[in-house]
Formats: C-alpha cells, sequence, structure tokens
C-alpha cells in the first residue's frame, strides 16, 4: 500500500474510531452515573396520572435531598424517556416546548442567562402557582421538592409533555 493511502486509511479508521466513540458517549448519558441514587421501584404504585408508566411524580419525591445529576437528566430517568424521547435530550435551554398550558406531570422549561436554563417537573398547580420537584436547582444536582412559580412568570418559556402522557 502507498504512503497516501496508507495515510488515507489511517484518517478514515481513526474517523470512524471518533464517531462511533462519540455516539457511544451520547447514548451513555441515559446510564446510572457513578454515585447516583437509583431511582425507587415504583411499579407497584398506583398511576393517578394515568400516564401508563411507573408513576413519576411519586418516584421523584422519593429522591429528595440526594443525587439526581443534571435537571434534564433527572427528569429522564423518571420518564424514562431518553429512547423513547428524543427530543427531550441534551441542555434545558434547548429542549422546545411543545405546549402551552401545563398540568401536572409537565416539565417547566425556564429560561436564563448563560448556561442557566433550567427544567423541573410540576407536582402540582393551585391557582396559578405550580410546585416543582427538580435536580440541580441551586447547581448541587440534589433533588428538590417544593419549589414554586407562577405560570405568569417571565422565566417560564414553555411546557414539555412526553409523548406517552394522558
Amino acid at each position: 500500500m502507498s504512503r497516501p493511502k496508507r495515510a488515507l486509511a489511517l484518517a478514515i479508521a481513526f474517523s470512524v474510531l471518533l464517531i462511533l466513540g462519540w455516539a457511544n458517549r451520547a447514548e451513555s448519558v441515559a446510564e446510572p452515573q457513578p454515585g447516583l441514587v437509583p431511582p425507587p421501584d415504583c411499579s407497584a404504585m398506583e398511576d393517578p396520572l394515568h400516564i401508563g408508566i411507573k408513576d413519576p411524580l411519586y418516584c421523584a419525591k422519593q429522591w429528595e435531598g440526594k443525587h439526581g445529576g443534571s435537571c434534564v437528566e433527572f427528569i429522564q430517568r423518571l420518564y424514562g424517556s431518553y429512547y423513547s424521547d428524543p427530543a427531550f435530550r441534551g441542555y434545558a435551554g434547548t429542549i422546545q416546548p411543545n405546549e402551552t398550558e401545563p398540568r401536572v406531570g409537565d416539565v417547566v422549561l425556564e429560561s436564563g442567562w448563560r448556561d442557566n436554563a433550567h427544567a423541573a417537573i410540576i407536582f402540582s398547580i393551585e391557582g396559578n402557582t405550580l410546585t416543582l420537584v427538580e435536580s440541580n436547582e441551586n447547581g448541587d444536582e440534589l433533588v428538590t421538592f417544593g419549589r414554586t412559580i407562577a405560570t405568569s412568570s417571565p422565566m417560564i418559556r414553555g411546557y414539555y409533555r412526553f409523548k406517552n402522557a394522558p
């Protein structure tokens, strides 16, 4: 094999390995990270939202005070959405809202300056007030419960409803 062909073959092989490595890296986001507390088994719990999966709100409440990872990662784990809903991936600021009116179980997408966009699950709605369960709201990757936000807040840029939600 001539020197230019060998160089080209090596470059192609390296590119393929690099691409495969990045593809595997992207899929590994859904895998448990070291130190992350696995979600409780909620399969036997009632499903008051009739979502057809384990009750994510009950499970979210069980994680309170534990390490949940990034806001998006936490929500993906609860809803099992990494593979089933590719539109809900990446950084919270790049996820596009698909709803304008909130429902319990939806994700509220908040804007922020620089890299401070955030996503949280709506646990309850009373009037115009949303009660949230979320991870990493304070930058510590811990799950917190009970923060409230008004539906009229200028920080809300929309809501995301998973495909398997009622």
